[in-house]
């Protein structure tokens, strides 16, 4: 399997462009996806709309079949049965099952029970309406984009049933009043108009003003809001606008026949004699309002359908763009790998060219991009090359003629360098001699400056002990000095002990006399005074041991300085006899002086003399060194001589070569 650097860059874009239409495909869908849901819905809402027609002619037809059924109107039963039985149809088919169920019980229902019948076609009505709340409160139709379907919706949801149930109502009670005088037995046609005059006249005329007040009105305020706020052009305006008018205004006359006759009859200004004329007022205004909820409808669908058609043609057009920039994105792709293809190929031929040894060829610059760049710079660099070459061919004879003459010349000097080497080998052998005998001479020149350096330390260790024994009396000397000086101190010192000790036996008579003293005052004070006798007496015995120490110490302290004089007597005669010996060794020290003087003078002489033994075996050496290294290098010169004669004859070999190489080279066009 190829890895990506193995696919050519042509491919490479061409795989590029196709990754490209992915993510486009992935925007696309994204911003069509919200015009697809909203079609979606718009479709959801036609749908609805198939439902509620149905409802409208339902709320149109049960009225009728009840008229009929109750006499109260001439028509065909069974056709208007069938009617209705196709609507529940159409409804089962939409999922709404319980209009058929119900249906079947009205049917059913025996007119004797007329207040049931009525009751369960009111309760059908209502389930009607309340199927249509449920639609609204889903939001399913009022989910609208401008105000004109909204009005319109509203008022198919909303204003128009609560209207049709108001008017159903009002004509139950009329109904109801005609069923209640047949079931009496009575003429239903003046006692149903005596009932409703007598017991239901309030009722009438609240229902009438909550139908005039209430549902007509906002009727007729949501039908002009939803005409006046139509979006469409201006000639679908005009006929929506005139058609849509038309039903209002047949609405209108009918509904206000409908409500001046019923007011005039509960003000009992006009007087009836066919409750029938109620009857066919009644249905008058079923069919105005059945007109106008189906005109609402259509309204609402051709709205949608409107909406639907933008929708659709909104895709189109995107569609449309996005195909043209995917195809647009191709094209480019498409002719910009056949570009780069070009561009690679007649790279590729000029480098088949070029590994065949012809650098006439060049490259055609066929775009100015980064392409038609480097072939200019290809061009550029083949021209320097072709000139090269050029140089490289002049040039190849001369380099061939200068490596031969440098042969030559290596040659010759290789002999000359053999001769050299020769006699610097003779010289080398005459200073090996010499050498030889400088070292002798330095090895005894320096065995006699190291006996003199031996005599001279030996004078040198002489004198510094003598320094040494001079330093030595010196300190005796000064010692003994400080020793005579201590002892004169210390015969000071017992002198003054002796004053000392006088005083001593001075305090000592004096503490005894009060030790007396205290002693007879302490007998003449009796029994009280006779521990104070004790302490004098202490005292007196204390005085006494002091006499007796003070005595003693004299003693010694007469011995003490007899013996002090005896041993300044004996320090003063060594001290003389330190002084004799000290004037001695000052002697000893100048015979010493002049022997290490001589004896310097001699080691500076002999080591002057090995030093320059020592220099004349160095320059010897030196000498010697320098011919082997003159040697060494006269036998390297010959080598490197011999070397570059061989290396001569491989350059004339290796020029010989360039130039058959150069030659192979066609540098220009035949």
């Amino acid at each position: 399997m190829k890895s990506i650097n193995d696919i050519k860059i042509s491919t490479k874009l061409i795989l590029i462009g196709m990754f490209f239409i992915v993510p486009m495909a992935t925007l696309f869908y994204m911003s069509i996806l919200p015009l697809l849901t909203s079609i979606k819905a718009r479709e959801n809402r036609i749908e609805l709309i198939q439902v509620i027609r149905p409802v409208t002619l339902l709320f149109e037809l049960l009225p009728q079949h009840l008229r009929i059924r109750s006499e109260l109107e001439d028509g065909d039963i069974k056709e208007v049965e069938l009617k209705i039985e196709e609507q529940l149809a159409i409804l089962d088919a939409k999922g709404f099952h319980s209009f058929s169920a119900d249906w079947v019980e009205i049917k059913t229902q025996n007119m004797n029970n007329w207040r049931t019948l009525l009751r369960m076609y009111v309760e059908y009505m209502n389930t009607s309406i309340t199927t249509l709340k449920q639609l609204e409160e889903d939001d399913v139709l009022l989910s609208v984009n401008d105000l004109a379907s909204y009005y319109f919706a509203d008022l198919s949801l909303d204003k128009i049933p609560n209207l049709a149930i108001r008017v159903v109502n009002i004509g139950n009670i009329v109904r109801a009043a005609v069923f209640r005088s047949r079931s009496e037995g009575k003429n239903a046609n003046q006692e149903a108009i005596k009932f409703l005059l007598e017991n239901r006249l309030k009722e009438l005329g609240d229902n009438l003003n909550l139908l005039r007040n209430a549902e007509h009105r906002e009727v007729r305020e949501a039908f002009l809001n939803g005409v006046a706020n139509l979006q469409l052009n201006d000639s679908h305006r005009k006929n929506a606008t005139i058609q849509l008018n038309s039903q209002l205004e047949i609405y209108t006359i009918a509904f206000q026949k409908f409500t001046d006759d019923m007011d005039e009859f509960i003000r009992k200004e006009k007087k009836i004699t066919d409750i029938n004329e109620i009857v066919k007022n009644t249905s008058q205004v079923y069919i105005a309002i059945g007109n106008l909820w189906n005109s609402t409808l259509d309204e609402i669908e051709f709205l949608l359908n409107v909406m639907l058609d933008e929708d659709r043609k909104e895709i189109y057009v995107r569609i449309a763009i996005t195909t043209a920039v995917v195809l647009l994105a191709i094209l480019v792709v498409l002719f910009t790998s056949y570009s780069i293809h070009k561009s690679s190929k007649n790279l590729q031929t000029v480098f088949s060219s070029l590994s065949n040894h012809d650098l006439s060829v060049t490259v055609d610059a066929q775009s100015r991009d980064e392409f038609g760049e480097l072939t200019i710079a290809f061009n550029d660099f083949l021209a320097d090359l072709r000139e090269i070459f050029e140089t490289f061919k002049k040039n190849a004879n001369l380099v061939t003629d200068a490596v031969y003459d440098l042969s030559a010349s290596a040659r010759e000097i290789s002999a000359t360098a053999n001769e050299q080497s020769a006699g610097v080998q003779e010289i080398v052998a005459t200073m090996e001699g010499n050498k030889n005998l400088s070292e002798q001479v330095a090895l005894k020149t320096t065995e006699v400056a190291d006996i003199a350096g031996d005599m001279q330390n030996l004078i040198a260790k002489g004198a510094a002990l003598r320094d040494a024994n001079q330093r030595l009396v010196q300190e005796i000397r000064d010692q003994n000095n400080k020793i005579i000086d201590e002892i004169k101190n210390v015969d000071v010192m017992i002198s003054r002990i002796a004053e000392s000790t006088k005083d001593i036996d001075h305090i000592a008579e004096q503490t005894k006399l009060i030790a007396f003293n205290a002693s007879l005052e302490a007998a003449g004070s009796g029994e009280s005074g006779a521990r104070f006798g004790v302490v004098a007496k202490e005292i007196r015995k204390f005085s006494d041991n002091v006499a007796e120490s003070t005595k003693e110490i004299k003693a010694q302290i007469y011995e003490a300085k007899k013996a002090a004089q005896v041993l300044i007597g004996e320090a003063n005669n060594g001290s003389r006899r330190i002084e004799h010996g000290y004037e001695r060794m000052n002697e000893q020290k100048a015979v010493f002086e002049e022997i290490v003087s001589n004896a310097q003078n001699v080691a500076a002489r002999n080591m002057q003399i090995s030093n320059l033994s020592k220099q004349q075996e160095y320059a010897s050496s030196q000498i010697f060194e320098t011919l082997k290294e003159i040697g060494t290098g006269v036998r390297q010169f010959v080598i490197a001589t011999n070397s570059s004669s061989k290396i001569a004859d491989s350059l004339n070999e290796m020029s010989e070569k360039l130039k058959n190489a150069i030659e192979r080279y066609k540098t220009r066009a035949e």
